[in-house]
């Protein structure tokens, strides 16, 4: 509850942020394959659940498993998570840590840079 409240709920008052939430659900749908599925489900968890932007060169959280996590929040911050670019083709091979700290995260410059590279991997399928 914690997370969706406070990691979700303050998000959705973004048009910028639900035009990408609302990306998810059609291209799941669209998916064909069980691959094509899980990265989708990839894509989700390294953006809007544990993704960074980088804001004017100051990196900022902005997923919302990474805000409703002090743990986790901290030790990215504190510089012990390895941070690469936000690109599919890198991000699904990384597997979910659902019940520790992600090994790896992912940074994208702006929310239209996320949406454009969504959109790059969704219409493709």
């Amino acid at each position: 509850m914690f997370h969706d409240v406070y990691g979700h709920l303050p998000y959705f008052t973004l048009p910028e942020y639900v035009d990408i939430q609302q990306m998810f659900a059609p291209a799941f749908h669209k998916a064909s394959t069980d691959d094509q599925k899980e990265n989708i489900k990839r894509l989700a968890w390294f953006s809007t659940e544990f993704g960074l932007i980088n804001e004017n060169g100051t990196r900022k959280i902005f997923g919302t498993g990474l805000i409703s996590s002090k743990g986790e929040m901290e030790h990215v911050l504190a510089g012990n998570t390895p941070i690469e670019p936000y690109k599919v083709e890198t991000i699904v091979n990384f597997d979910k840590a659902i019940w520790s700290y992600n090994k790896t995260l992912f940074e994208f410059d702006s929310l239209a840079e996320l949406k454009k590279e969504l959109a790059r991997y969704f219409d493709a399928l």
